[in-house]
C-alpha cells in the first residue's frame, strides 16, 4: 500500500485512537481541519442523519469549495458529528452547519430533517 504523508498522519491518529492514547491538538489552518475531523471523530458518539432531499452530495470538507467526495445521497445515515462552514442556500433554506457522515464526507445541514435555518440539528453532536 503506498503511503502518503497525509495517509500516514491519518494512520497514526486511527491508531492512536484505537489504543485510547489520543491527544488533541488545535489545527494549523482550516483546510487541514476538515480531513483531520474525519479520522478523529470515531472516538464521538453516533448519531443518525436523516436526509430530506434525494441527489445530495458530500464533501471532503464541511463547505461547496472542497471537492464532492459521494455523489447521490439519500435516505438515512450515520452521523459523527457537525461542525460551522460554508454557508448553503437552497431556496428558503440557509444554513452554515455540515455534518460528517463516516466514508461519505460532509453534507450540509441544509439538506437534513429535524433542523432550522441558521442552527445546527438536534441529536447529533458538534465536532470536537
Amino acid at each position: 500500500m503506498l503511503t502518503t504523508p497525509k495517509r500516514a498522519g491519518a494512520l497514526l491518529v486511527a491508531g492512536a485512537a484505537a489504543t485510547g492514547m489520543l491527544a488533541m491538538a488545535p489545527a494549523a489552518n482550516a483546510a487541514s481541519a476538515a480531513p483531520a475531523a474525519e479520522t478523529v471523530t470515531a472516538a464521538v458518539p453516533q448519531a443518525t442523519a436523516r436526509l430530506w432531499a434525494t441527489d445530495v452530495n458530500a464533501r471532503y470538507g464541511p463547505a461547496r469549495k472542497y471537492k464532492i467526495r459521494t455523489r447521490h445521497l439519500s435516505g438515512n445515515h450515520r452521523a459523527t458529528c457537525q461542525v460551522k462552514g460554508g454557508t448553503v442556500v437552497y431556496g428558503k433554506y440557509k444554513n452554515n452547519w455540515w455534518t460528517y457522515l463516516p466514508n461519505k464526507g460532509w453534507v450540509s445541514d441544509v439538506f437534513l430533517k429535524g433542523g432550522d435555518n441558521w442552527k445546527p440539528v438536534p441529536g447529533i453532536p458538534r465536532c470536537k
